[in-house]
């Protein structure tokens, strides 16, 4: 809340003024030639700090107010006097009203200039963060090098036919294997499968289409076909068995013989569409 800075505005001129003698020794311009424009743009400065648009333009609002009050009060007083004279304007109680109303001037241009420089910056945080989730949700199924293809190029994903590989694997005798597995020894298992088999498929340029279960389907040639779609599948697939079998070395050697390799891969046309249609 900028409340606080606007009745330190508010109160500053009062105090000052009484401190010297208030009204009845002390012509009301004195108001008007205090060091209060250079609180005002202290507080509208700090106050855009917040990266809030509005906060500049309620304190140069509110400076804008006060000025107007104090204004009307020294143009009231029977002892202001109007001049053209900057010496006068200095040195006496004398006011040029045009000159000190360039304070609520300068006020409002601030105000005005950090209400739009803090919008600018608040809109490309937002922009940027959109861009971050949009680039962490497209990297769950798409490689690096593919995802950056999307940003920069703003692919789109609007209904296309083209000729595209895809690749299915599961691990041959899961469900067996699994069914003497605890949940957690299964969850577990299927998280580091998971984790490097799509190594494997970013490392490739492949695009994860779904996990079911132990299966998993890649395309290659999605979202932008290329000539050697079917060979980097099936370089893939070489890959993901290698993979698997590092998998029996290491941790799960006890049920090695129960998933020894991936299934055939499987090739043929898709279609890009909300359906992800494909042909075996």
């Amino acid at each position: 809340s900028q409340l606080p800075s606007i009745f330190i505005m508010a109160f500053l001129p009062y105090t000052w003024y009484t401190s010297v003698g208030g009204y009845s020794l002390v012509p009301a311009t004195y108001l008007l030639k205090t060091s209060l424009p250079v609180w005002a743009y202290i507080f509208i400065l700090i106050s855009g700090l917040a990266l809030r648009p509005a906060y500049p333009l309620i304190l140069a609002a509110a400076y804008l107010a006060i000025w107007l009050v104090l204004m009307t009060i020294a143009l009231s007083d029977p002892r202001t006097v109007v001049t053209a004279d900057f010496v006068q304007n200095a040195f006496s109680p004398a006011i040029i009203p045009g000159y000190v109303s360039l304070y609520a001037l300068g006020a409002l241009v601030m105000g005005g200039l950090l209400g739009w420089i803090t919008y600018s910056y608040r809109k490309s945080i937002y922009q940027a963060a959109q861009l971050e989730v949009a680039s962490t949700e497209l990297g769950r199924y798409f490689s690096p090098a593919v995802r950056e293809t999307i940003v920069t190029q703003q692919v789109s994903f609007g209904g296309a036919r083209v000729k595209a590989a895809v690749l299915f694997s599961d691990i041959r005798g899961f469900t067996t294997m699994s069914e003497k597995m605890s949940a957690e020894e299964t969850v577990s298992f299927l998280r580091d499968y998971h984790e490097r088999m799509v190594e494997v498929i970013y490392r490739n340029g492949g695009t994860v289409d779904k996990f079911i279960g132990d299966g998993i389907m890649v395309t290659f040639g999605t979202p932008q076909p290329a000539e050697d779609d079917a060979a980097r599948a099936v370089k893939c697939a070489l890959e993901m068995q290698a993979a698997l079998g590092r998998i029996q070395l290491g941790r799960m050697r006890e049920w090695s013989a129960r998933y020894r390799d991936l299934k055939v891969s499987k090739f043929g046309a898709a279609a890009i569409d909300r359906r992800s249609r494909h042909a075996g």
